[in-house]
């Protein structure tokens, strides 16, 4: 739109369209951040033993991705005795 100059004759159409890719463009992004959340917390889910994936319920729908680092998972099975796998 910088090169076309308002006067000209398919100006008005250009400025629905780029307005239309804008959209569509940004509608893009958004569902790709979904299926990249998703594919997160999947992998944080499959981290889980079958008991605890029940209890967690991170595969729900419209669960959403706030924060992602780098993890360890430990296991206790008491206050006093942790383990880190290797």
């Amino acid at each position: 739109m910088k090169h076309t100059p308002p006067t000209h004759a398919s100006y008005a159409d250009l400025l629905q369209v780029q307005a239309t890719i804008e959209k569509l463009a940004k509608e893009i992004n958004y569902h790709k951040g979904m299926v990249e959340d998703w594919a997160s917390i999947e992998a944080i889910h499959s981290r889980f033993p079958d008991e605890e994936k029940l209890l967690l319920q991170l595969m729900r729908h419209g669960r959403k991705l706030l924060f992602a680092s780098e993890t360890q998972l430990v296991r206790c099975t008491s206050l006093a005795g942790c383990s880190h796998p290797s």
